[in-house]
C-alpha cells in the first residue's frame, strides 16, 4: 500500500503505544472502566491530539457489537467495575481529516493477578485474545519503551505459538512471518518461528 510518511508512522506509533499501555494496566479488582481510558490517549494528548470515540466496549455472548456494561471511555455517563472473566475491546485510533486514519483493535480479557501479598485486595490485569500482527513498517521502534517492546515481542510470540500452527496456506504463512520480524529488543529472546 505504498510508503508511509513520517507523520503517518508517528501517529501509528502513538496509537500503538496507547493500545499497549492499556493492555499493560494492572489495577485493583472492580476498578471503573472509565478510569483506565487515559492509558490509551496519553501519547496523543501530549501533542494536543485526540480521537473522538470511546477506546473500547464490552464483548459478550449475544453477538452485539457493543455489549455492556463495559465502556472504556473517560466521558462515559455510566462507569462500571471491571471483573475477571470480562472481555472488552482496546481500539484507539487517530484520524487526520482528508488525509488518513488509524484504528488498532485488540480484544482483551480481564484476568486476576497472582499476588504474593494480597494485603490491598485482589488485582486484575488484561490478556490479549485476538492475535493479529501490527504493521512493522509503521512502527517507530525507537519511541517505544522497553516495557512496550517486551509486550510487543510477547504478543508476537503468542501469534507464533497459537496462530501460525493453524496456517496451511503458504502465502498467508509468508505474510505472517514478514509481519512478525519485529523482535525489537536486542537482548530479548528471539521469536521462535517454525511449525
Amino acid at each position: 500500500y505504498g510508503e508511509p510518511s513520517l507523520v503517518q508512522k508517528q501517529r501509528y506509533t502513538d496509537v500503538l503505544r496507547g493500545s499497549i499501555q492499556l493492555a499493560l494496566v494492572q489495577v485493583p479488582d472492580n476498578t471503573l472502566d472509565t478510569s483506565i481510558d487515559f492509558a490509551t490517549r496519553q501519547f496523543l494528548y501530549k501533542q494536543g491530539l485526540e480521537f473522538r470515540h470511546g477506546t473500547g466496549h464490552g464483548i459478550g455472548a449475544y453477538l452485539q457489537v457493543h455489549e455492556g456494561p463495559t465502556r472504556i471511555a473517560m466521558k462515559s455517563a455510566e462507569p462500571n467495575g471491571l471483573k475477571p472473566g470480562m472481555f472488552f475491546s482496546d481500539e484507539p485510533g487517530y484520524y487526520q481529516d482528508g488525509e488518513f486514519g488509524i484504528r488498532l483493535e485488540t480484544i482483551l480479557k480481564v484476568v486476576p493477578v497472582e499476588l504474593e501479598n494480597p494485603e490491598y485486595g485482589d488485582f486484575i490485569k488484561f490478556e490479549p485474545v485476538t492475535l493479529v500482527p501490527f504493521e512493522p513498517k509503521l512502527i517507530l521502534a525507537e519511541q517505544l519503551s522497553s516495557e512496550e517492546l517486551e509486550w510487543l515481542n510477547m504478543y508476537n510470540q503468542l501469534i507464533v505459538e497459537k496462530v501460525m500452527p493453524r496456517i496451511e496456506d503458504e502465502l498467508t504463512l509468508q505474510w505472517m512471518m514478514e509481519k512478525l520480524q519485529i523482535n525489537l529488543l536486542p537482548e530479548s529472546i528471539p521469536l521462535q518461528i517454525g511449525k
